[in-house]
């Protein structure tokens, strides 16, 4: 039996190649998703992906606001199964980064956008270029 059933149950092979993770929520009028994003520490020349996303839809909860009213609020919960995940994940990262990792971290983010925009934005120059 595996120690991070969850993650397991998600087919992540390697946990102990986790270097860290962040959640973020997207929020559309209808749904909730809440997606989880696992970045690896893999050695040099790789093929594995560096990272990996998963998206978990969040569970719509609807209460009594005011009783006089019956005005009804909706709340939209994170999934139980990423709470499970995190908690797993948690325990695997356990050990706090230092400043100048965390530095680090941000900085490989920040250069990671400037990649992502700089490829859209060739894109974008190469279709008006077409027309």
């Amino acid at each position: 039996m595996a120690k991070y059933k969850t993650l397991d149950e998600m087919k992540i092979k390697n946990p102990y190649e986790i270097a860290r993770y962040s959640v973020q929520t997207v929020e559309h009028a209808d749904y909730h998703t809440d997606v989880l994003r696992i970045v690896y520490k893999r050695k040099k020349g790789s093929f594995l992906p560096q990272s990996k996303r998963f998206r978990f839809p969040r569970v719509k909860k609807t209460a009594i606001e005011d009783s006089g009213t019956r005005k009804m609020d909706i709340r939209w919960e994170i999934s139980p199964f990423l709470q499970k995940a995190i908690s797993e994940l948690d325990q695997i990262l356990s050990t706090e980064l230092s400043k100048k990792e965390n530095l680090k971290i941000i900085f490989d983010e920040m250069k990671r956008l400037e990649e992502d925009a700089r490829i859209r934005l060739d894109y974008i120059r190469s279709l008006i270029e077409s027309m």
